[in-house]
């Protein structure tokens, strides 16, 4: 017995100390949230194996349908402001703790290394909350307007929205779509003349011309809260080389100030 009780006392410790250690930020680089030394909700290094960018921090989630999310997208308060240009949709913004984007080129980094899926989860002004999960997620080159490639609605509690902006071009106010839907939402987003779907749109709960989701127009009211995530998919093959991931990615171009 008491060898038992000090086995778990050692265990307790051992667990405090790895919290104690962890700090905040891991200096650990991981290809993704389901690498094995991700074992708690916190903020890592990852280093994708096709990444041409140095190592960024991301925001892993443990927690919500099994764990293993990387958080690209999160708001929640309003803190932030998401109307923003180009290269801060690019390079993201925010605080990777709190409200953040964490940057389109990132996204493709991660996305063109290994198959992921996406899993978005709103809550209404109601306090309700509610999912959508998709089966394929890629982001493309800045070459390509990181075009969006979302498809396989798998389930949820949340209808389908995404599945309009398929294989759209990313759109800012400084870098419109043909139909200026950037500017009349001040917001970035892959932008189909215009959307069922707008998580970066203003910050106004319950009110319209805010972050929505619903296909309907006239019931498209402000949400308190969003966030996209992704996840490899489970026995998939992570990406080893360039030739693995031909005629789905194109070749990442460098950063240039625009």
């Amino acid at each position: 017995m008491k060898s038992f009780t000090l086995l778990t006392l050692i265990v307790a410790l051992c667990l405090a100390k790895e919290r104690e250690d962890f700090n905040g930020i891991s200096e650990y680089e991981i290809d993704g949230c389901q690498d094995p030394y991700v074992r708690i909700n916190g903020v890592y290094h990852a280093k994708p194996r096709l990444s041409t960018i140095p190592a960024f921090l991301v925001y892993c989630d443990q927690k919500i349908e099994g764990g293993g999310w990387v958080v690209i997208h999160r708001r929640f308060d309003g803190s932030v402001d998401f109307t923003r240009n180009w290269n801060d949709y690019r390079n993201g913004f925010g605080d990777i703790s709190g409200e953040f984007w964490l940057g389109l080129e990132k996204v493709h980094q991660l996305t063109r290394s290994a198959n992921y899926e996406l899993l978005v989860v709103i809550r209404d002004n109601a306090g309700k909350q509610r999912t959508a999960r998709y089966g394929q997620f890629v982001v493309h080159s800045e070459f390509e307007k990181y075009r969006l490639h979302v498809e396989s609605f798998i389930n949820g509690t949340a209808e389908d929205c995404m599945g309009r902006h398929n294989r759209m071009a990313f759109a800012t106010v400084d870098r419109d779509d043909k139909y200026g839907c950037a500017s009349k939402y001040a917001s970035g987003w892959w932008f189909d003349n215009c959307y069922t779907a707008n998580l970066n749109g203003f910050y106004k709960p319950g009110s319209g011309n805010s972050m929505s989701w619903h296909r309907q127009p006239d019931k498209r009211v402000g949400l308190q809260e969003a966030r996209m995530m992704i996840r490899i998919v489970r026995n998939s093959v992570l990406r080893s080389d360039q030739a693995a991931i031909e005629g789905l990615n194109s070749t990442t171009v460098a950063y240039e100030e625009v």
